[in-house]
């Protein structure tokens, strides 16, 4: 119980220094053009207007980055009933990130981020 407190903390830790880095509510998108792990583009153009939760991840195969995404889950009702569109942005290569995938029944777009273009935008 301890060590799972420990990583809360330290992933609440990271969150809150991620968020005071950059991006804030409001502000304008920076520009960024990637594609999701089936080949489909995401633009920060096509994302204009919407309301978009960005979720880092290490790896697919992080055993607490798959407990968050799971998290993440339990809110997706939520998330579409309120017009979020739910990108979870992984270190992993796009055949890993679909190997993880493939059994799971998610309603969130993966982007897979080796190089980490996303990050480097947005942390």
């Amino acid at each position: 119980m301890q060590r799972q407190l420990i990583i809360l903390l330290s992933l609440l830790t990271s969150l809150t220094a991620f968020a005071q880095k950059k991006i804030q509510t409001g502000s304008p998108l920076p520009h960024f053009s990637v594609t999701d792990v089936h080949g489909l583009l995401v633009t920060s153009d096509s994302l204009a207007g919407k309301k978009v939760l960005l979720s880092f991840t290490r790896n697919a195969g992080c055993p607490v980055c798959n407990s968050y995404v799971h998290q993440l889950l339990e809110y997706a009702d939520s998330f579409r009933r309120e017009g979020i569109e739910v990108f979870i942005v992984s270190q992993s290569p796009p055949r890993s990130v679909k190997q993880y995938i493939e059994n799971e029944n998610l309603p969130f777009r993966f982007i897979s981020d080796t190089s980490d273009h996303l990050y480097n935008i947005f942390a």
